[in-house]
């Protein structure tokens, strides 16, 4: 028997240049948001953990790829209402998802969704190029 899983990485955009420009006070409180927005989001028995300086990661126990989808189409209606309703605290994310069948280990899983996760960034960072 396969044991499905899914895993979401989330990368928060800009909080060096947050910290930068408006302190560190202002980077926690992007940090605080973006962990109370991935909570919101979350599926009871999934598991939000913050991994590293600005990087979370989403922990989906029986996740296919059709709830995983259902998922981020979630968090980004979330983000907007979000962000729609504090425009002058607009949080801005890097998503990437990978889906288990049972076989691939955490690491494999970890670092397909931290491929997807840096490939929205750059599409992003990309785009923001071109608008000014």
């Amino acid at each position: 028997m396969s044991i499905r899983s899914a895993m979401v990485m989330v990368d928060v955009d800009d909080v060096k240049a947050v910290n930068d420009r408006w302190g560190h006070q202002a980077g926690d409180r992007l940090l605080q948001e973006t962990a109370e927005l991935l909570k919101a989001n979350a599926r009871m028995g999934d598991v939000v953990a913050r991994i590293g300086g600005d990087e979370f990661v989403v922990l989906m126990p029986g996740a296919n790829e059709v709830v995983v989808e259902a998922a981020l189409a979630g968090l980004k209606f979330t983000l907007e209402m979000h962000n729609a309703s504090r425009p002058d605290f607009v949080v801005s994310l890097s998503v990437g998802a990978a889906t288990a069948n049972g076989g691939e280990s955490l690491k494999t899983l970890m670092a397909e969704a931290d491929i997807r996760m840096y490939k929205d960034k750059r599409g992003k960072r990309i785009a923001a190029k071109y608008l000014l």
